[in-house]
């Protein structure tokens, strides 16, 4: 999955990566000690924040900021490039298939759809 240097963040998506986040948020929670868990979280709360926030999201502005934020942290060094690079990966299908090429997470959730406006008369 090649994945251009800018995430685009879909109208029809907003609603549904936002029920990510919270998802992803509470992996966060729960990953204790286990490194690469809290990374992965870590880079894919980050990536969706920004991409939520903005409307679309510069990936080598993130890193270089996320590297300066949190280069002095436990397992930066071993984890925070595969995790940024995965999350980036991910949030890119969401954004452009709704996960068709990703496997073995739990893809995106289920949020349903709101009412149209009514019509004014």
């Amino acid at each position: 999955m090649a994945i251009e240097s800018i995430i685009v963040l879909p109208a029809d998506k907003r609603g549904t990566l936002q029920a990510k986040l919270k998802e992803y948020k509470g992996r966060l929670a729960k990953a204790g000690d286990v490194l690469y868990r809290k990374w992965d979280a870590t880079c894919k709360i980050a990536v969706l924040q920004k991409l939520l926030q903005d409307g679309q999201l510069d990936i080598q502005s993130l890193a270089a900021e996320m590297m300066d934020v949190h280069k002095d942290e436990e397992g930066f060094s071993t984890y925070f490039r595969n995790s940024f690079e995965t999350a980036c990966g991910v949030i890119n299908d969401y954004c452009e298939t709704g996960g068709e090429n990703c496997h073995g997470g739990t893809g995106l959730p289920e949020v349903p759809e709101l009412p149209a406006p009514a019509a004014s008369a």
